[in-house]
């Protein structure tokens, strides 16, 4: 997400052509990914939380996600032939 978030969507940074569904699917996503990974640095030690937090607010570790949640749109998951290699 990095500078497009907050922005009013994707549209705002030039990327008018990407559709609105698709672009609802992979905030809502992202907004999981966001969540799980504040829920994955809580520890016992609340200086350890504190430092991880300040980590995951500074940003980064997201752009493999975003790719994910964008790669999960194509293909049909259904097709016995999309886990097989194409060479």
């Amino acid at each position: 997400m990095g500078g497009a978030q907050g922005t009013g969507g994707l549209t705002s940074i030039g990327l008018d052509f990407i559709d609105p569904a698709l672009e609802a699917s992979v905030r809502q996503t992202l907004t999981v990914v966001e969540e799980e990974l504040r829920v994955g640095v809580k520890s016992a030690d609340p200086f350890v939380t504190e430092a991880a937090l300040h980590l995951v607010d500074a940003g980064g570790k997201r752009f493999r996600p975003l790719l994910v949640a964008l790669a999960a749109h194509f293909g049909d998951p259904r097709s016995p032939s999309w886990c097989r290699p194409r060479w």
